[in-house]
């Protein structure tokens, strides 16, 4: 594993997680709330968790990285042995003007995933 960014954090290292999936409501409507729900492994074992969305909104695209966190702090074969997944973990988002808008979810390795979306 390699670490994209470095936080502040006692024992942790930050990773862009890789993202299958996500599950986007049909009908939304400006400055009205809506969710995304996010899909994918976080990693291979209990030392591993969700840990934030970045996020940016420039024009028409909404950008999203989603961050998880890696216990560096135990031994290895001292973390629980359980895959761990996002299982829908969700961001709020909102626009504040109606149109054709693309959210662009970043992966590991640079690429995309892209989903269009129309704001009533």
């Amino acid at each position: 594993m390699s670490s994209c960014e470095k936080d502040n954090l006692d024992g942790y290292e930050t990773f862009t997680i890789k993202i299958d999936s996500i599950q986007i409501p049909q009908n939304i409507h400006t400055v009205e709330p809506f969710d995304i729900k996010f899909f994918g492994v976080i990693g291979p074992n209990g030392c591993y968790e969700f840990y934030k969305f970045k996020t940016g909104i420039s024009n028409d695209v909404i950008k999203v990285k989603v961050l998880g966190k890696v216990k560096t702090s135990e031994k290895p074969g001292n973390c629980p042995a359980v895959m761990m997944y996002l299982n829908g973990e969700v961001l709020t988002q909102y626009v504040e003007m109606p149109g054709y808008y693309l959210i662009k979810i970043e992966q590991p390795d640079g690429d995309f995933l892209e989903k269009e979306i129309f704001v009533k």
